[in-house]
C-alpha cells in the first residue's frame, strides 16, 4: 500500500502465513513537527500486559513502558514481535472519548474504557524510517523468547 495522508507518506505491506502476520513499512517520512507513529494494536485491556527485554519477560510497570530494548509484546493471547529493534511504546490505562472523533455520524456520547496501545515512534520529521513486526495470534507468553529469538517467518 502507499500511504499518503495528513504529511505522512509510506510504503505498507501486511502479510498473512500460518505462523503470524509479518507487518512491514518502509520510506515512513513527513515534514510536520508532530511525532509520526506506527500503531501495533489499540484494543480494550483485556489482561495483563508482558513485554520481553534485556531482563526477561516483566510485566508493563505503572500505566507505561517505553524503549528501544523491547523485542516482543503479550496481550490478550497475541505476540507482537519486532523484527527489527524500534522505540516502542506501550500503554495500559484509561482513556474516554467519542466514536465521533472516528466517524461523524457516530455518536458524540462520552466513553470511558481501559485500553491496551501498543505503537512505534518514528520520531518528529522522519525520514525513510521503517518498521517490521509480527503478529503471532493465540501465543503464549512464555514463547516470546522463542518468537523472538528465532521468528517463524
Amino acid at each position: 500500500m502507499d500511504y499518503d495522508k495528513g504529511g505522512v507518506r509510506a510504503k505498507k505491506g501486511y502479510f498473512f502465513t500460518p505462523k503470524g502476520i509479518v507487518c512491514l513499512g518502509a520510506g515512513i517520512s513527513s515534514e510536520a513537527p508532530e511525532r509520526v507513529l506506527t500503531t501495533l494494536n489499540q484494543s480494550r485491556l483485556t489482561s495483563e500486559i508482558s513485554v520481553l527485554g534485556e531482563n526477561g519477560i516483566e510485566s508493563v510497570p505503572g500505566e507505561r513502558m517505553r524503549a528501544s530494548h523491547i523485542r516482543a509484546v503479550h496481550h490478550d493471547s497475541t505476540a507482537y514481535v519486532m523484527l527489527e529493534e524500534a522505540a516502542l511504546e506501550v500503554h495500559g490505562r484509561q482513556q474516554s472519548g467519542s466514536w465521533r472523533l472516528v466517524e461523524a455520524a457516530a455518536s458524540g456520547d462520552s466513553l470511558t474504557e481501559n485500553v491496551f496501545t501498543c505503537f512505534i515512534d518514528h520520531g518528529a520529521k522522519p525520514m525513510a524510517a521503517s518498521y517490521a513486526y509480527l503478529i503471532v495470534p493465540g501465543a503464549d507468553k512464555a514463547a516470546m523468547p522463542t518468537l523472538s529469538a528465532h521468528p517463524p517467518v
